[in-house]
This record gives structure tokens, C-alpha cells and sequence, in this order.
């Protein structure tokens, strides 16, 4: 884990093993929090953790075999 608050898009695309390209992609399109701070784009990690645990695809609940 990075041990930084607040980090760039080429330390969030390490933590989220998506590409810097795909990064710059969501933020236009609001799908991924983030900070603007004079032209800068940051990112929580905690917040970007919480993105991420919120993304996890539930399991389908197996059938009881009888």
C-alpha cells in the first residue's frame, strides 16, 4: 500500500493496476474520485480504496443441493 493521503494519477493507476490513460478517462467522466487543485488532479487513497471496495461484483448465492 502507498503510504501517501493524497497521490497523482501515475501512483492511482498503481494502486488500481488500471492504465494512466483510463485514469484521466474517469475523472473526465466523474466515474473515479478526485481532487482539481490548480490544474493538479489528486487523489485520496482512502477514498480511491473505498472506490474500489464499492466496484467488487457480489457472488450469486449458490443453490442449496438437496
Amino acid at each position: 500500500m502507498i503510504n501517501k493521503r493524497f497521490i497523482k494519477i501515475d501512483e492511482a493507476s498503481e494502486l488500481t493496476r488500471l492504465k494512466p490513460k483510463t485514469i484521466r478517462e474517469y475523472c473526465s467522466r466523474r466515474l473515479i474520485p478526485h481532487i482539481k487543485l490548480r490544474g493538479a488532479v489528486l487523489f485520496d487513497t482512502e477514498d480511491l480504496e473505498a472506490w474500489l471496495e464499492d466496484s467488487k461484483v457480489k457472488p450469486i448465492r449458490q443453490l442449496s443441493k438437496k
